[in-house]
C-alpha cells in the first residue's frame, strides 16, 4: 500500500485512474477552444488544475481524515466554479447555494464518519471491513453468552446503517438527485458554461466513481442486508427520473436544460445500483462512460460558435443557435448528432447504453426496474426530439 493504509489494492483502482486521467486530458484538449474570446476564463484553467488531485485521490483513498479533506478540497473548487462571473447575481446566488449545501453535507459526511470511529476506534474503510468480519463472525472472540452477542450484532447493524444512510444522504446532496434537485439548477443557471463543464462532467464522474466504490466494497455487506436501501434508491430513481423530464420539457434554457437532463440521467444511474446485482454495475458503468462523453462532445460543439465573430455573448438559450445554424452546416450536423445520442436514437452510442440497462433489467427479472428505465428512454427521447425541432422550424 501507498502512505500506509490511503490507497487500498483493488482491482478496479486502475479503471477510476484510467477514466480520471482521460476525462482530464480531454478537458485540457478542449481549453483553448474554452479560453478563445474570453481571456477570463483563465481563472478556469488554473481552477481546473488545481481540482485535478482530489478527483484522483477522492475515489481511491480509505482514510477517514484523508477523505473528507480531499472531498472538501474538490467542494472548494467548485465553491469557485460557482461564482466565478463575479458581475452576476445569479453566479453568486449559486455559488452561495452551492457553498451553503455542500457544506451541509459534508457536515453529514463528517458526523457519519465521526460516528465510525467513535464506535470501532479506526480510521479507515480498511481497518473497519476487517473488524466487521474478523471480529463478528463468532461470539467465542467477545466471550459472551450467544444472548447478548445478537444484541451486539443489531446494535453494530443499526449504527452501520445510520452510518451509511448519512453517507448516502452526503452524495445524493452533491450530485443532484431529487429531492436536492433545485440547487444544482439554480447552480447551472448562474455559472458560465466554463464552469459548466466542470459541473456536468468531471463533478459528476468523481462523485459517481467514489459512490459507486463506498457501495461495491465497504458498505455492501450492509446495502445486501436491508431492503430498505432498495427500496430508497428506486424511489429517489424514479423521482428523479421524474424531475428531469418535468423540467427539461419546455425548457429553451440552455443550462438549466442541461440541469435537469442531468438529473434524469443521475436517477438512471441510480437505479442501476439498486438492482444489486453485477450486471447491473456493468450497466452502471457503461451508461456513466457514454454519459460523461457525450455531454464532453456536445460541450465542444456548444464552445465552438466562440470562433465566429457574429457571436459574441455566451449562450444562454437554445434559439440563440438557430441564427448560427444557418451558416455553420457543419456544426448543425454534429450538434444533432450529439443530441440524438443523448435521447437515445439507434444506432449511435447513447441507445446502446440504455439498451444494455434494459436487457439486464430484463434479464434480471426486475420487471418494475425495466418499466421505469423504458419510461426514461420515451421521455428523454421526447425533450431531446423538441430542442432539435427547434434548430429547423424556428424563424
Amino acid at each position: 500500500m501507498i502512505y500506509g493504509k490511503l490507497y487500498p489494492l483493488i482491482r478496479n483502482s486502475n479503471i477510476f485512474d484510467a477514466l480520471a486521467l482521460l476525462s482530464i486530458s480531454l478537458i485540457l484538449f478542449m481549453s483553448p477552444v474554452i479560453l478563445i474570446g474570453k481571456q477570463k476564463s483563465w481563472d478556469f484553467f488554473f481552477l481546473y488544475l488545481f481540482s485535478e488531485l482530489p478527483m484522483i485521490l477522492l475515489p481511491q483513498t480509505t482514510d477517514f481524515l484523508f477523505f473528507v479533506i480531499s472531498f472538501e478540497f474538490l467542494g472548494l473548487c467548485l465553491y469557485l466554479f460557482a461564482a466565478l462571473k463575479l458581475k452576476s447575481l445569479l453566479s453568486l446566488e449559486g455559488g452561495i447555494k452551492y457553498f451553503v449545501f455542500g457544506s451541509i453535507a459534508t457536515v453529514i459526511l463528517w458526523l457519519g464518519f465521526s460516528f465510525l470511529y467513535g464506535a470501532f476506534g479506526v480510521q479507515n474503510f480498511y481497518d473497519l471491513f476487517l473488524s466487521l468480519f474478523s471480529s463478528l463472525t463468532s461470539p467465542d472472540s467477545f466471550n459472551i453468552p450467544l444472548k447478548r452477542f445478537e444484541k451486539l450484532i443489531f446494535i453494530v447493524s443499526s449504527l452501520l446503517t445510520l452510518v451509511v444512510s448519512l453517507v448516502f444522504l452526503c452524495f445524493l446532496i452533491k450530485l443532484g438527485a431529487a429531492p436536492f434537485h433545485n440547487r444544482q439548477v439554480d447552480v447551472y443557471a448562474g455559472s458560465s458554461l466554463v464552469a459548466l463543464v466542470y459541473f456536468a462532467i468531471l463533478n459528476k464522474l468523481t462523485l459517481f466513481l467514489t459512490f459507486f466504490r463506498l457501495w461495491l466494497t465497504f458498505f455492501s455487506i450492509i446495502i445486501y442486508n436491508f431492503i430498505f436501501f432498495h427500496l430508497i434508491f428506486f424511489i429517489i430513481a424514479f423521482w428523479s427520473i421524474l424531475v428531469g423530464f418535468y423540467g427539461a420539457w419546455g425548457q429553451f434554457h440552455l443550462k438549466k436544460f442541461l440541469a435537469y437532463s442531468g438529473i434524469g440521467n443521475t436517477g438512471v444511474l441510480l437505479l442501476c445500483l439498486a438492482s444489486m446485482s453485477f450486471f447491473g454495475y456493468f450497466g452502471f458503468f457503461f451508461y456513466l462512460i457514454v454519459y460523461i462523453y457525450s455531454y464532453y462532445l456536445l460541450f465542444y460543439f456548444l464552445f465552438l460558435p466562440k470562433f465566429y465573430p457574429n457571436q459574441a455573448k455566451e449562450l444562454n438559450f437554445w434559439y440563440e443557435l438557430v441564427s448560427f445554424t444557418r451558416t455553420g452546416k457543419f456544426f448543425l450536423i454534429f450538434l444533432v448528432i450529439v443530441l440524438f445520442s443523448l435521447s437515445g436514437l439507434p444506432p449511435l452510442p447513447g441507445f446502446w447504453s440504455k439498451f444494455e440497462v434494459m436487457r439486464i433489467f430484463y434479464i434480471e427479472n426486475l420487471f418494475s426496474f425495466f418499466f421505469l428505465i423504458t419510461l426514461f428512454s420515451i421521455l428523454a427521447a421526447l425533450y431531446y426530439f423538441r430542442v432539435i425541432i427547434l434548430f429547423f422550424l424556428q424563424k
